[in-house]
């Protein structure tokens, strides 16, 4: 159904053979793996999100992360990979993603500095690497924000560590009074030509979403099929989850059971799973 990365849309193959085929997981650092099994036993190839969490791990900067302050739930993490695996199944590393804003635990220091966050990202990989991870079994996703602090190649951590490229870009419009509306392509185009200037990765928009509850969405959504159909990206991962702390009736769950009906061929309607406990154990 798909190749390893469960992207096919570039060779033509259409949408009705790799409709379900990503699937999202956030897993907090110290739990790691929920549901990701029960995924990829259901035709998906996970995106693990892999992230700290504001109120387990509060104190989980960059730079701190870079130091070393975490390798012990790292290692842990990559035991429970490592067991996954075995079994033959496969999966993408998305590591720290959305470092570039401040909406995360990791992302909120003040003048950003990519610096830790590169040797944070590297560290990640290495580690895994040198415990056994390999190609054939994992991917390493480098997944930014289409906007937050400065350039998107200051946070590249290089092609050697970087198996994916992923995205996440919305359209607002419809959800804020002030929101612009934008389509698919005057949202990823940008994207894709700053990417395209210092990688030529594969480039997956690992989350995207539009306005909720907005009569314009159905004719959105057939925009953002066509062009992922096109040259610049590889696929997409519309992101299906409630309201995910955003608050303001973003429900973005409820929206895609309304319209998944429209175009069924056409989807990539995914289950996300998220783990979010309140003890922190760091």
């Amino acid at each position: 159904m798909s190749n390893f990365s469960g992207i096919t849309l570039s060779d033509g193959s259409g949408y009705e053979l790799v409709r379900a085929a990503l699937g999202e997981s956030y897993d907090n650092i110290a739990d790691g793996m929920w549901g990701v099994q029960n995924m990829y036993d259901e035709g998906k190839m996970p995106f693990v999100h892999v992230m700290f969490h504001p109120t387990r791990q509060p104190k989980a900067t960059m730079e701190r992360i870079a130091l070393g302050y975490y390798d012990h739930l790292i290692e842990d993490y990559f035991m429970k990979v490592l067991s996954y695996v075995a079994t033959g199944r496969k999966l993408v590393l998305v590591y720290l993603p959305e470092m570039n804003g401040n909406w995360t635990v990791y992302g909120q220091e003040e003048p950003a500095n990519p610096t830790f966050f590169i040797a944070a990202y590297r560290h990640f990989v290495e580690t895994g690497r040198s415990m056994g991870l390999g190609p054939e079994n994992v991917k390493w996703c480098w997944a930014p924000n289409d906007k937050g602090w400065l350039t998107l190649e200051d946070w590249y951590p290089g092609d050697a560590w970087v198996d994916i490229v992923g995205m996440s870009a919305y359209n607002w419009g419809g959800l804020y009074p002030d929101g612009e509306w934008l389509s698919p392509r005057a949202i990823l185009d940008p994207v894709v030509v700053e990417v395209s200037q210092f990688t030529k990765r594969p480039l997956v928009i690992t989350q995207i979403a539009s306005g909720l509850n907005d009569p314009r969405t159905p004719e959105w959504l057939d925009k953002l099929v066509t062009y992922a159909n096109g040259p610049n990206i590889e696929g997409f991962i519309w992101f299906n989850i409630g309201e995910f702390a955003l608050g303001q009736n973003t429900d973005w769950h409820g929206q895609t059971e309304s319209l998944d009906h429209r175009r069924p061929d056409h989807w990539f309607i995914q289950e996300v799973y998220y783990c979010d406990e309140s003890d922190d154990r760091t």
